[in-house]
Formats: C-alpha cells, structure tokens, sequence
C-alpha cells in the first residue's frame, strides 16, 4: 500500500471520506510528531488519531476531525526539534488547508488548546469554555487519555477540571454532546465499565494498528 493509500484509509476510518485538505493535515501532524512516543511506547500520532476519531464520532465535522488531529503540533513540535519554531509549524498548520480562512480558524483553534507553562490546568481547560471546538477537542483528548492507562495524577488533575467544568457551566456544559460528556464522567471516576462505543473504537484502533 503507498503512502498516499495508507494516509487516505487512516483518515476514512477517523474523519469520514478524504479530502485533500485531510491528506495534508495528517501528513503535517506525522512530520509534526515524528520519532515522539507514549508512555505505552505507541507512536504518538496514534493519540491525535484517536482523538479526532472521538471527536468525529460525537459532531461529525470535519474540519473540527483536522483541529483533532494537530492539537498537539504547535506545542509538541518546537519542542521536538521536528520544527525550528512555533511560527513555522503555525505556518505548516494553516498551509494544510486549501482555504486560508479554514486554515486559520483551525490555527486559531490549535492555539487556544495549546497549554501555556504555569497557568494552572483547570484554569486552562475552563478559559476554553468560550471556545466550543476547542472544548470539544480538549474533552476528547481528555477522554482518550482516560481510557489509556493515565497516571494517578492525570485522573486527579482531570476530575478536577470536569468538576469545575460542571460547576460552572451545568453537565454538560453548552455544546458539548450529552454523550461525550457521560462518557468522559464515567472515564474520569474510574469506572470500569467500558461503554459499546468505547468498546467498538478500541477494536478498531487495533485493527487499525494490526494492518499497520
């Protein structure tokens, strides 16, 4: 399978049929995410996948899937070396879409998600609250991190950013599917029980990873 096929069958399955557009964010994020890891020793690109792929599954919107997929780039990126600074991998971020107006509503997007070093992360995550597809991204990479084995600290600090969450703005908050949010209360209080949607991305990520 060429490149070109691989990338296209990977963004079938998290952001619906491919777009050029799509081709070319999924190809920034691999670059952007080239040689990092996960704890689970997983290629970290595997984590934007699946959070588009959360995000996908709960708002159908595929420029809301491609925010998803480089949430990471503009914090990650310059860090890694895989850039030479923050405004050439915002630059790579919006030159992945066609449409310079989409390019930079999802820069835009991706810089309200990226965490500024010492503001604390409930504030953080409560400032996107203004920001409705920033919040959906962030709640979806909130869940998937849930649902991988997180440190005893990331629950901690997770529950309490969706407590404050709920204290504020209601359960759920305005814009954020009814589902998701059951699904990231039930993730974030540690219950064991694995919902059918849950259970049915898990087998795909893995037979995604199998075909690999």
């Amino acid at each position: 399978m060429s490149a070109v096929e691989t990338l296209r069958r990977i963004i079938r399955e998290i952001c619906g049929s491919p777009t050029t557009d799509l081709e070319d964010v999924l190809a920034t994020a691999q670059m952007a995410h080239m040689g990092q890891t996960r704890r689970s020793g997983e290629p970290y690109i595997t984590h934007p996948e699946a959070v588009a792929d959360i995000v996908y599954a709960y708002y159908g919107d595929k420029s809301l899937c491609a925010a998803a997929i480089l949430h990471d780039t503009l914090e990650d990126a310059p860090r890694l070396g895989t850039v030479k600074s923050p405004q050439d991998m915002a630059s790579m971020i919006a030159g992945s879409f066609g449409d310079p107006e989409m390019g930079d509503e999802v820069l835009n997007i991706v810089r309200a998600l990226t965490h500024e070093k010492g503001v604390p992360y409930d504030e953080y995550v409560m400032s996107l609250s203004k920001n409705i597809p920033a919040l959906r991204i962030k709640l979806s990479d909130m869940l998937h991190n849930l649902r991988s084995s997180p440190s005893p600290r990331q629950k901690e600090k997770y529950r309490n950013a969706i407590q404050s969450l709920e204290d504020e703005h209601g359960a759920p908050p305005s814009g954020i599917s009814s589902g998701h949010w059951k699904e990231l209360k039930s993730a974030s209080s540690g219950d064991k029980q694995v919902s059918e949607w849950t259970l049915r991305r898990l087998i795909e990520a893995y037979s995604r990873q199998a075909r690999r």
